[in-house]
């Protein structure tokens, strides 16, 4: 590892120790009343309904699985995880009222667990916001892209090429979350889509 590498590294890892307190701090303050850029909710939930299941799903994403053309990593070093929430109509977990729609694939796993590209491409995002917490997104081939939210810390940065398995951070609570795991989005072309299929094929 050259100097100025490691020198980011460090630099890298600090910045997520000050920002993951002011995250949590923010994403208390914010509660509910963040609107959403992407989905009219929080990131990662679609549209709320009063009671009951919602009769369709966010304009932004699609009630399907969708594989992508290339193979998959599992997104957790070793596969050390419990799914605790799929994709979908569920109860709200932060205790609100009625249920959201769940935008990805909620898996539990210890705190600083790491998190692993699931295939090549370029940072498209990396940084903080309430409702995800520290999270990044990766664009791939076809248009296609993956999304980890609630990182303990990040280690890589917008723009950077990563490779499939190369560490990009740690599990963690940041965000609205009620406990360390990674929430894990696939998008293709923007669409939000059910990530179970994905993940099993990585398995």
């Amino acid at each position: 590892m050259q100097p100025e590498q490691t020198f980011f590294l460090s630099e890298q890892r600090n910045l997520a120790k000050f920002t993951e307190q002011a995250t949590d701090a923010v994403a208390r303050a914010a509660g509910r009343l963040w609107s959403g850029m992407e989905t009219g909710a929080t990131p990662e939930t679609g549209r709320r309904a009063s009671h009951g299941k919602g009769e369709s799903v966010p304009a932004n994403a699609r009630a399907e699985s969708y594989l992508p053309s290339f193979s998959l990593t599992f997104p957790l070093a070793g596969h050390a995880c419990t799914r605790t929430s799929g994709y979908g109509w569920r109860t709200d977990p932060m205790g609100g009222q009625g249920t959201d729609f769940h935008l990805g694939n909620d898996l539990a796993a210890a705190q600083g667990t790491e998190i692993l590209a699931a295939a090549d491409g370029v940072v498209r995002y990396a940084g903080v916001h309430s409702s995800y917490g520290n999270y990044l997104r990766i664009l791939h081939a076809d248009g296609d892209e993956t999304l980890y939210a609630h990182m303990q810390y990040l280690f890589v940065r917008t723009g950077q090429a990563v490779t499939a398995g190369q560490v990009l951070g740690t599990v963690g609570e940041t965000g609205n979350a009620t406990g360390p795991h990674l929430h894990f989005e696939i998008l293709h072309k923007g669409l939000r889509y059910d990530p179970s299929e994905a993940l099993q094929s990585a398995a």
